[in-house]
């Protein structure tokens, strides 16, 4: 008796790790709530400068603003944690699985 509450507990705990995880991700990617600051990058404010230089730094501010790689950079690092508690959910989940298909076969 004491096994199959075990399994059960383990099987539910690692389906609510998944569970959660991809809720927490489904907010993150929805734009619910913002991804975890991980990355930080201080702005340093550029003085101007004229001809070709001045031009170019411009032409880049507006391609690729300063917060875009940062927060690549958290989104990424995001999911690689997000994959890791998936992974540990459904390991702990199997390994209630495990238990409970050895007590059945007893």
């Amino acid at each position: 008796m004491l096994n199959k509450t075990i399994g059960f507990i383990l099987l539910f705990v690692g389906l609510a790790i998944i569970i959660i995880s991809l809720v927490w991700s489904y907010n993150i990617f929805s734009g619910h709530t913002p991804a975890p600051e991980i990355f930080k990058i201080e702005e340093k404010e550029i003085l101007p400068t004229k001809g070709l230089e001045g031009i170019i730094q411009d032409q880049l501010k507006i391609l690729m603003p300063t917060e875009f790689l940062p927060k690549i950079l958290n989104l990424l690092t995001w999911s690689i944690f997000i994959f890791i508690l998936v992974t540990a959910g459904s390991k702990i989940s199997g390994l209630g699985i495990q238990l409970l298909r050895r007590l059945k076969e007893e």
